[in-house]
């Protein structure tokens, strides 16, 4: 395995072992319970990262396929952590980020089964990663609602922050 996909599979691993931990810290009454109005319940905020990972590995996944119908990926240099660059700005906690109204999540998904719905989820992103491996994806991109254009890459790095980001979030509110 190629060390870049080596590096965001470590990552990805990483980030969601911060979140299961934040998440099954709080007590199972509690995860469906909003620490306040204006803040979304552990379960919540586990719906919303489901549903993001589901649309990256999706949208992702039809990147690459295109990249590769199109003959355009090349062999991958060696490490690569230009994803790394996004860790500061997800994980400040001080800025506050409105989720875009079509991944907020409408409460009613009770939290198991959100978590549920995420540890399906990660499987297929983790199949689509792999299916790059070893290639150059700089050219396989996307638009980020609020972070911009980011590569491949940068897509896999972000699910991983934002998952981090969350765990914070959790935590902090001290279910």
């Amino acid at each position: 395995m190629h060390v870049r996909t080596t590096d965001l599979l470590q990552h990805l691993d990483t980030t969601r072992q911060h979140l299961a931990d934040a998440f099954l810290a709080v007590p199972e009454e509690s995860r469906d319970v909003r620490p306040s109005a204006s803040e979304w319940s552990a379960g919540e905020v586990v719906a919303h990262l489901a549903m993001i990972e589901k649309s990256v590995a999706e949208i992702m996944q039809k990147k690459l396929r295109r990249a590769m119908a199109m003959d355009s990926l090349t062999p991958a240099g060696g490490r690569s952590r230009k994803w790394r660059m996004l860790e500061e700005r997800l994980l400040d906690a001080e800025t506050k980020v409105e989720a875009p109204e079509f991944v907020v999540p409408d409460g009613s998904m009770p939290a198991a089964n959100a978590w549920r719905s995420l540890q399906e989820s990660r499987p297929r992103l983790r199949q689509v990663l792999l299916a790059a491996d070893g290639k150059s994806t700089e050219n396989v991109v996307s638009r980020h609602v609020l972070l911009g254009v980011l590569t491949f890459e940068e897509w896999f790095g972000f699910v991983g922050y934002h998952e981090q980001r969350h765990a914070q979030q959790i935590a902090r509110a001290g279910h």
